[in-house]
């Protein structure tokens, strides 16, 4: 659990800015289709990456917050306690996306992750902002409820 913290605390950059805000779940028939597949794209190319042992670069995906958080010590570092903990990504499912009540500046897109060692799914969760950049990403237990 020690090890999700950490990797929770370097990945909240959307709850800094979203703090008091109410998030509601997205009628699956108004989801962005486009705004999911750039969520899934980007978890499926980072966790594909690290897992090789390779440092993921970003491009433009990613706001300049997240392109500071993530650099190749910090990859390396987390992908570690997640190999220790849970093992190899294997692979991941659109779950749900949420809003904030009232507005569109974020985006949070919700996958179930599946890893060799975890019988459980782990949350994976991207979060892009207004502009469809990537502005929060990190891996935690999966509960039913956005937390």
């Amino acid at each position: 659990m020690k090890t999700l913290v950490t990797i929770i605390i370097g990945m909240m950059l959307f709850s800094i800015t979203s703090n008091a805000q109410n998030f509601v779940v997205v009628d699956v028939n108004k989801v962005d289709q486009n705004r999911v597949k750039i969520a899934q794209a980007f978890a499926v190319n980072y966790l594909t990456k690290v897992e090789k042992g390779e440092e993921y670069i970003f491009s433009d995906e990613a706001t300049n917050e997240m392109k500071n958080l993530l650099i190749a010590d910090t990859q390396k570092t987390l992908h570690q306690q997640v190999l220790d903990q849970f093992g190899k990504f294997t692979s991941l499912a659109y779950s749900e996306t949420w809003m904030p009540e009232g507005s569109s500046k974020l985006y949070v897109v919700r996958f179930k992750g599946d890893f060799d060692k975890s019988n459980k799914k782990l949350e994976i969760r991207v979060v892009l902002n207004e502009t469809n950049k990537i502005a929060g990403f990190w891996m935690k237990p999966w509960l039913d409820m956005l937390k």
